[in-house]
């Protein structure tokens, strides 16, 4: 049995149980054998397009494996967010403006630096 905040996976709605999927496959495809979960970061959003150039200029190069998915509501990207959050990928520091419309959930692979 797979508990998400008090609610099996079986019990959270059919939106929540398909993008959970989606992004899982997407990580998986876009990961080496070992890729740290670290390296994937999650957020939340209100306008995915600005979130992806604010990305880009904090890190100052292109960021890899973008991926961003319509959650419905508020509540569901909340949810998937911690979710994701909870198996090990790092939180995105670009923050949702205004905190009704944050219905997009985003991620992404930050690139490898060498030194």
């Amino acid at each position: 049995m797979n508990l998400v905040y008090g609610k099996t996976m079986e019990q959270k709605t059919k939106t929540y149980r398909s993008l959970v999927a989606r992004i899982n496959r997407h990580i998986k495809e876009n990961s080496w054998a070992n890729t740290p979960m670290n390296r994937w970061c999650v957020g939340v959003v209100d306008k995915p397009l600005r979130e992806k150039s604010e990305c880009q200029q904090e890190l100052g190069m292109d960021i890899r494996n973008y991926m961003i998915l319509y959650a419905y509501s508020k509540k569901i990207a909340s949810q998937l967010e911690d979710y994701f959050l909870n198996k090990g990928l790092s939180k995105s520091t670009v923050l949702c403006n205004n905190s009704e419309d944050c219905r997009w959930v985003y991620i992404y692979k930050s690139p490898f630096l060498t030194l």
